[in-house]
């Protein structure tokens, strides 16, 4: 029994231990909004025609094709306390090898924060740096129940940078919580990458509000 009483206690003691606590955010109105209904914006074709931006039917219509990397599309001006969320979905192209989502803390050479999904259930937190070719994983690449699957389905993202903070919310569910210093500021936009065949999306209702961390 004296062997088997330490071990109890530390049973009893790792089940009741309280789950780690999330600072609270919060957002105030959108201080930006793009519904593409009523904005003005230009097609868009980069890299060659690789990649279109162009609205449609009250959307952003995306397309990139395969093996070019990330693709992105910024709003132009720089922030540094944000939450941006948009509505997303996938109309064609395979439901796994791909990503799609949102930028924060970004400059015009797409090094920042990605929060991105795939059609297959999974989502993704990145960093893209100068010193690295590609994104790397702050949260890596998994499956989430909150992330509805398959194209046409409809999902709603909202990415929160405030301080160091890096909030990820995949149909109002958080799927990652985590601190990063390396970037304070910069635009907001979306973006999207596919590895085997082009991918083509629409976006709505693309909102910006100020995040602000609150008191414990």
């Amino acid at each position: 029994m004296r062997l088997l009483i330490p071990a109890l206690l530390l049973s009893l003691l790792t089940a009741c231990a309280p789950e780690p606590r999330l600072a609270i955010i919060e957002t105030g109105d959108p201080i930006l909004t793009y519904d593409f209904e009523t904005t003005s914006l230009a097609p868009l074709s980069l890299n060659g025609d690789q990649a279109l931006f162009r609205p449609l039917a009250g959307e952003l219509e995306a397309a990139v094709v395969a093996d070019r990397g990330y693709i992105w599309y910024l709003t132009g001006a720089a922030y540094t306390d944000t939450a941006v969320s948009v509505t997303v979905r996938q109309t064609e192209g395979q439901v796994d090898g791909q990503g799609f989502g949102l930028l924060c803390r970004a400059d015009d050479m797409g090094n920042g924060y990605y929060f991105v999904i795939a059609a297959s259930g999974h989502a993704a937190v990145l960093k893209a740096t100068p010193d690295e070719p590609n994104p790397v994983p702050l949260q890596r690449w998994g499956a989430f129940d909150a992330v509805r699957e398959g194209r046409e389905a409809v999902n709603e993202l909202t990415a929160i940078c405030a301080g160091d903070h890096l909030r990820f919310l995949v149909n109002n569910q958080i799927i990652a919580d985590l601190r990063d210093p390396d970037f304070s500021e910069g635009q907001v936009g979306v973006v999207l990458g596919a590895t085997a065949e082009t991918l083509w999306l629409r976006f709505d209702d693309l909102a910006l509000s100020e995040a602000v961390i609150g008191d414990d």
